[in-house]
């Protein structure tokens, strides 16, 4: 594609093919444009299309991504501990 233009201006290409060059340009653009605004998470696919893609369902999440934070506050050394010397 990006020799096209060139050929066209030399006259390499006639008119026929420049305008089906021109058409194809604009089809890859729109579609572009299309992709750049299109979003899926698997639960918007269908069943079907789910499995050929992931090879399985998806199942809707029903935990956070995380595991909560502990609600203990975590076990620190004491300043007994610090001073010790292993030997």
């Amino acid at each position: 594609m990006r020799l096209t233009e060139d050929g066209y201006k030399i006259g390499l290409l006639g008119e026929e093919q420049w305008r089906m060059f021109n058409e194809k340009r604009e089809a890859i653009e729109r579609e572009i444009q299309r992709l750049k605004t299109t979003r899926y998470t698997p639960q918007k696919l269908a069943e079907d299309e789910q499995i050929r893609v992931f090879g399985q369902k998806s199942q809707p999440r029903s935990q956070p991504a995380r595991p909560p934070a502990p609600s203990e506050p975590r076990l620190r050394r004491t300043d007994d501990a610090r001073r010790r010397k292993v030997v």
